[in-house]
């Protein structure tokens, strides 16, 4: 719909003028979801300074190789992403506000995705649930966390057994797509060098999945973002489902586009810095700094 929509505003616009019309509305596109970013970041808990500079990291770091949401202005994915990103604030805001959602508007979203981009989809049907989920375990008193941690456990073991015995009975239906990028075990190589993965996640992705993995006690939130779109292309049950929903097992790198790595790797030096003596100012421009560099 997007697609149409910019060709169709701007057809009036003589030829030699049409590149500076598309600049301007490829910028307009661009303010927004960076705009709804920084509203997301700050429901997660970020101060008006350091959602800033989470928009930042997004402008930077967001992408792969050298392509980022910019190379995308003119499709149909920043509105998607935009729709996707404004129901994960309407969650947070059930969970930490008990807001009670518009479900009309969460429709209305959900319609907006699936006619312009249908990735952004998965996204919004999936993420809500695991920071609706996570909002559940941290109400659990220890006791519970504990029986909660062995039906984790068991709810992860079993569809992975599933899995391989539904794969040794119809190979063909539960195979992965044939490509280098995936293993016989019904997962993506993520770990691959010069795969699309690594060129998504970049050093600083990687950096990120480490730092959620040793903040997760501390940053149970934003590491659940990080992470989740790595176990769901290395948990083989989701990957199946991954690679049944693609036409090209390449493309399966574009679950990364979930959450921002950048978001755990600003949130890090956020917590670096609140914990150094060193005025709120200073802080920021470092962070900065370590971001552009």
């Amino acid at each position: 719909y997007a697609y149409f929509l910019g060709w169709t505003l701007l057809s009036w616009i003589p030829l030699e003028y049409r590149v500076l019309g598309f600049n301007f509305y490829s910028t307009f596109w661009q303010f927004l979801l960076v705009y709804q970013f920084y509203l997301f970041v700050r429901k997660l808990g970020m101060e008006r300074g350091w959602a800033f500079l989470q928009v930042v990291g997004l402008l930077f770091l967001f992408g792969t190789n050298t392509f980022s949401f910019r190379y995308y202005a003119l499709s149909s994915t920043p509105m998607a992403y935009i729709c996707y990103l404004r129901i994960l604030v309407i969650t947070l805001s059930y969970i930490d506000d008990k807001e009670r959602p518009h479900w009309i508007s969460v429709l209305i979203l959900l319609a907006m995705i699936g006619i312009n981009h249908r990735q952004e989809l998965v996204f919004a049907l999936t993420v809500p649930l695991l920071l609706a989920g996570l909002s559940c375990y941290e109400k659990y008193s220890p006791n519970k966390k504990s029986r909660w941690w062995h039906g984790l456990a068991f709810l992860l073991i079993l569809p992975i057994i599933v899995r391989y015995l539904a794969y040794r009975i119809y190979p063909d239906w539960f195979a992965l797509p044939g490509s280098h990028y995936s293993a016989r075990f019904g997962l993506f190589k993520v770990w691959m060098s010069h795969s699309p993965f690594l060129e998504t996640l970049g050093v600083h992705g990687c950096i990120s999945v480490i730092c959620a993995l040793i903040c997760w006690r501390k940053m149970r939130r934003i590491s659940l973002l990080t992470l989740a779109p790595i176990f769901s292309l290395i948990f083989p049950p989701a990957a199946s489902l991954i690679a049944k929903g693609i036409s090209d097992s390449y493309d399966s790198y574009r679950i990364l586009y979930a959450m921002p790595t950048s978001l755990m790797l600003v949130a890090v030096l956020r917590e670096l810095f609140t914990n150094v003596p060193v005025s709120r100012k200073t802080a920021l421009v470092g962070s900065f700094c370590v971001i552009i560099g």
